[in-house]
């Protein structure tokens, strides 16, 4: 298993419950904070699929009753789930959502090797991957019959294995984490829903996490938005200063900036193929998702299972499970273009904007 993250645990979970040996190659260090993401009501079904449900529920999770946007028009709309079969949904903190996977596939009997970087690789004769690793300082290696890929959108193996990727826009992400000023009454209280606004050049995603935390995020393509803003904090917030519903979430409870902006990809982007001789790909190394359709952990723990029950199927003799694999990833891919195609082109305000004048898809 090729990267730590939710696809690999989930793949991993998954396929050492099925006696499996599996080991995690994960390059993290669990420092680093995560950026946080709203779990729809839909993800309680998966999560009671891999057996990790009790395991969540007991975790620090807010509750997510609903999304709010500014787009298309200058007022905002609430889309609530109250008529939501599925109950509501969640705001997570990522790292503790991420360390509980992991955790659930090592109690499992997957091995998780942290710190530890993949350099090279080779297949032998009998049809075996070696691999050469790096970890902590030291070089190791071992022999695998299978490689799942879920090393994120660099694909690091997939690629190497001479499957490109297709990209379809430049979007990118400045996201700060902000607290709560516990020196200063609070004007309002935390409410539940995520918050998307557009704006010129792009658009707005925010929403409370656990522990009085709020996560902001602009996004835009690179080439368009000045560098200097995604610098310094103080070049971020004069930015987010410019948005109107945003910008007053942020005063309204008195929340301030922890850091500085974290810089990450949000493009959409997909591999030719999810699957190869003896490898998959999964989660983000197999199809990436604009951030705007909520979708990307769904599909990471949705397409972790789907890799990990594709082998399973094979080794069981059914010799097209690998083929159907990546077909299904790239019909879910097709659908999802379509459904970012009509949201985009319902925001219609800024004719001139270069973000915008992308997106209309003609």
């Amino acid at each position: 298993m090729i990267g730590g993250g939710l696809a690999g645990s989930t793949a991993a979970l998954v396929l050492a419950r099925a006696h499996f040996s599996v080991v995690i190659v994960d390059t993290s260090n669990d420092r680093n904070w995560k950026v946080g993401e709203s779990l729809p009501p839909e993800a309680g079904t998966l999560l009671r699929k891999l057996g990790v449900w009790e395991r969540f529920i007991k975790d620090s999770h807010l509750p997510s009753y609903g999304n709010r946007s500014a787009w298309g028009a200058p007022y905002i709309e609430d889309n609530d789930f109250v008529f939501n079969p599925y109950g509501h949904g969640w705001h997570l903190d990522r790292h503790q959502f991420n360390a509980m996977l992991a955790n659930a596939a090592v109690t499992a009997g997957a091995v998780r090797l942290c710190r530890t970087k993949l350099l090279d690789w080779q297949c032998t004769q009998q049809n075996r991957w070696l691999l050469n690793l790096l970890s902590v300082g030291q070089h190791a290696s071992l022999q695998a019959d299978w490689i799942i890929d879920a090393s994120g959108r660099t694909s690091f193996f997939a690629q190497r294995q001479g499957v490109k990727r297709q990209v379809y826009d430049r979007l990118i992400s400045a996201v700060m984490l902000l607290e709560a000023d516990t020196s200063k009454p609070k004007q309002g209280e935390d409410d539940s829903f995520s918050l998307i606004e557009a704006a010129p050049e792009g658009w707005w995603y925010s929403a409370f996490i656990p522990n009085r935390r709020l996560v902001v995020a602009y996004m835009s393509d690179g080439d368009l938005v000045a560098r200097r803003y995604f610098r310094t904090v103080e070049s971020w917030q004069t930015l987010l200063s410019q948005s109107d519903a945003t910008w007053k979430r942020v005063q309204y409870c008195h929340y301030r900036p922890v850091g500085i902006p974290q810089i990450v990809l949000a493009n959409s982007t997909c591999l030719t193929a999810a699957a190869g001789r003896s490898w998959l790909a999964a989660g983000d190394a197999a199809a990436a998702y604009d951030p705007l359709s909520s979708q990307g952990i769904s599909v990471a723990l949705a397409t972790g299972l789907d890799a990990a029950t594709s082998i399973q199927a094979y080794m069981s003799g059914e010799e097209t499970a690998l083929e159907h694999y990546s077909h299904r990833i790239k019909r879910m891919y097709a659908d999802y273009l379509l459904q970012r195609e009509a949201y985009y082109r319902m925001e219609q305000r800024w004719p001139t904007s270069p973000f915008w004048q992308r997106r209309r898809f003609t």
